[in-house]
């Protein structure tokens, strides 16, 4: 007699493979600082992510996946590694990259979310300086235009790139309030960043550097007792100051 073997467990990535050899690709709902999302994913990786907050989000969300990717997209009953990965990276932007799937992104486009990826917690480009740094020609308005349609939202951290003169922007995916509650809680007060640009310092003296207002490493004292702004670069020259590696402020 054979002897009975206990039912094995579903196996996520095995589902994951299968179906996206057909075009079908698979979504969970995963809490993030935001609330719940949608992730939709295939083996290549995340493809699309978007809020999944109140009635009818969920056949909206599958009608905009089929119309953004060109594939159909079903609710999956099990994770695999890259759901995972997703879930513990919204809840922890120190956790290890997501893969990405951007197929159905253009060239530009892809260039964009793929540069915003790297960006790390706690610090802001403005628009001006992530196009300068682009290896393709690339001006302010486009790049807002592409993070205005970002399909990954949050695991493509583009509430991390500003305007040049305030902080958080109504052609955020998720609107201005959104992106506020994302930098607050990345260590970056918003509120202050715009009431020192609003006064037209356009940089921050830090221990014999100078930083935009946007950097991660004066987060915790911009517009307190002590710190000092600088409203051109000859302030800086007359200060001395050299130029923040982490925020590049001469590239911007």
């Amino acid at each position: 007699m054979f002897e009975q073997q206990p039912p094995r467990e579903p196996d996520g990535n095995f589902t994951t493979a299968i179906l996206s050899r057909v075009g079908v690709d698979r979504f969970v709902t995963c809490r993030s600082v935001l609330g719940p999302v949608f992730v939709g994913w295939n083996e290549r990786g995340v493809a699309a992510l978007r809020r999944a907050d109140g009635p009818g989000a969920e056949t909206a969300f599958v009608q905009w996946y089929a119309r953004r990717t060109g594939r159909r997209v079903v609710r999956a009953i099990e994770t695999d590694t890259i759901a995972s990965a997703a879930q513990a990276k919204l809840l922890d932007p120190a956790a290890p990259d997501v893969p990405l799937d951007l197929v159905a992104a253009t060239a530009l486009e892809r260039t964009v979310l793929e540069h915003v990826a790297q960006i790390e917690s706690g610090y802001a480009r403005p628009h001006a300086l992530l196009a300068a740094d682009l290896d393709v020609p690339c001006t302010p308005e486009s790049v807002t235009g592409v993070l205005a349609e970002n399909p990954i939202p949050l695991l493509v951290p583009c509430h991390r790139v500003v305007p040049d003169d305030h902080c958080c922007s109504s052609r955020y995916v998720f609107g201005a309030e959104a992106q506020h509650r994302l930098l607050a809680a990345e260590g970056l007060d918003a509120a202050a960043i715009d009431r020192v640009i609003a006064r037209g310092v356009r940089y921050i003296e830090n221990d014999g550097w100078f930083c935009l207002p946007t950097c991660g490493d004066i987060a915790t004292r911009i517009d307190l007792p002590g710190y000092t702004g600088l409203h051109s670069l000859a302030d800086v020259r007359a200060r001395g100051l050299q130029p923040c590696e982490g925020c590049r402020p001469l590239a911007a």
